[in-house]
């Protein structure tokens, strides 16, 4: 039965280990401002309010950014929510490296899940958006570290040595 606990205690830890939080502040908009977030560019008709980033620029890009805390070289998982209207581009980029372009299309609210490596420490997400006639729409923004294989092998070697030991132990004493 102890056997049993530790390797459930093990897993846990594990799990924990290789979860990782979201790096994005104010990712979900829900205190309605845009705190955390930098606006630059066009700013007309945008804002941060009803709990998403809402931007009607016309004539010229607006941009919504924000530092986050990256490592060179290391797999992040990007995923958030948007709405476009009249034909006009979300744009995504995270160190000026563009990860996702709508390409002008119309939808209605869609997720989008998307991995990407950061080419620096400390690397800058960036929305972009124009759209002369209406708004589009982002929100539920988050960048997660994905936990790298040889941490889950590292993990899974640990569990196992645990378990040996345990059984070498119950051997021992019998």
């Amino acid at each position: 039965m102890k056997l049993k606990s530790a390797i459930c205690a093990a897993l846990m830890l594990a799990a924990s280990a290789s979860a990782s939080a979201n790096l994005v502040t104010n990712g979900d908009f829900s205190t309605n401002t845009c705190d955390g977030w930098i606006s630059t560019g066009n700013p007309n008709f945008n804002g941060c309010n009803n709990g998403f980033w809402r931007n009607g620029a016309v004539g010229s890009q607006a941009f919504l950014s924000q530092v986050i805390a990256t490592v060179a070289g290391q797999l992040y998982h990007v995923s958030f929510d948007a709405q476009t209207n009249s034909g006009f581009t979300i744009s995504g980029l995270l160190d000026g490296s563009q990860f996702i372009d709508t390409g002008g299309t119309n939808f209605a609210w869609v997720h989008f899940d998307i991995d990407v490596v950061a080419a620096n420490n400390n690397a800058t997400l960036t929305f972009s958006n124009r759209n002369d006639p209406n708004f589009n729409y982002l929100d539920n923004v988050v960048v997660d570290a994905v936990p790298e294989p040889g941490t889950l092998a590292l993990s899974a070697l640990a569990l196992m040595g645990i378990a040996g030991l345990r059984r070498r132990k119950n051997n021992l004493s019998a």
